[in-house]
């Protein structure tokens, strides 16, 4: 959306409705040839102006990116990849506690994403396994290539599926159906679930869960304190 003009332009994908499986990397543009199946969160690979745009396509189980010629976020000149999981292929049994080629790993219809400029990771939620995990570039950097090039790393919740509440490091912690996450100034993650919000903070010990706000029992309602 243009919010000079109120003009709306399409940057990547097809602009007829109904038109969405199954998703294709290809060129961006309203006439260009990629194809999603159902983006549900977005959010940019860098700090600076032209980073590129990042998307969780839920119903493709990818992490995907658009990147115009230049480098920056995609226009009509741009190219959509994928940066991990395999295009329409879903894999909601188990989540590997270590880390594997993001090529070569299924994920399970992400949610939500967030790029964490502190070590230049992008980490999203996988609701239907309770999960959250990480991409990154293989030996560092924050420039993403294809998927073959990342690494995909398991951060917090339980490498089965299992959901749940528990506060803990890693895969001793459990979410309940995590959905959106954003990353504060100081560098930690906040996740929303079923009626609470959780906390990830980052350290050589791990990633330590706990729980910032809400219910730990499913319990919803509208009251502050």
């Amino acid at each position: 959306i243009d919010l000079q003009s109120g003009e709306v332009v399409t940057l990547a994908g097809s602009p007829q409705p109904g038109a969405v499986v199954p998703a294709v990397d290809g060129s961006a543009g309203r006439s260009g040839t990629a194809r999603f199946s159902r983006p549900t969160a977005l959010a940019f690979a860098g700090t600076s102006v032209g980073s590129p745009l990042l998307i969780a396509d839920s119903g493709a189980s990818a992490i995907r990116m658009l990147v115009d010629d230049a480098g920056g976020t995609g226009g009509s000149g741009g190219t959509v990849s994928t940066i991990a999981g395999v295009l329409n292929q879903t894999n909601c049994f188990s989540a590997t506690p270590t880390a594997v080629v993001a090529a070569n790993t299924t994920l399970c219809a992400p949610a939500g994403l967030e790029f964490r400029p502190n070590d230049g990771r992008v980490y999203f939620t996988q609701p239907g396994n309770a999960v959250v995990r990480a991409v990154a570039v293989r030996g560092g950097g924050q420039t993403f290539g294809s998927a073959a090039q990342n690494d995909l790393h398991f951060v917090a919740g339980s490498p089965t599926g299992v959901d749940g509440t528990a506060d803990g490091v890693g895969a001793a912690a459990t979410f309940d159906f995590p959905q959106g996450i954003a990353v504060t100034n100081q560098g930690e993650l906040v996740v929303g679930q079923i009626a609470a919000l959780r906390r990830i903070r980052i350290s050589s010990e791990g990633a330590r869960v706990d729980t910032l706000a809400g219910s730990t029992t499913r319990e919803i309602g509208n009251a502050d304190g």
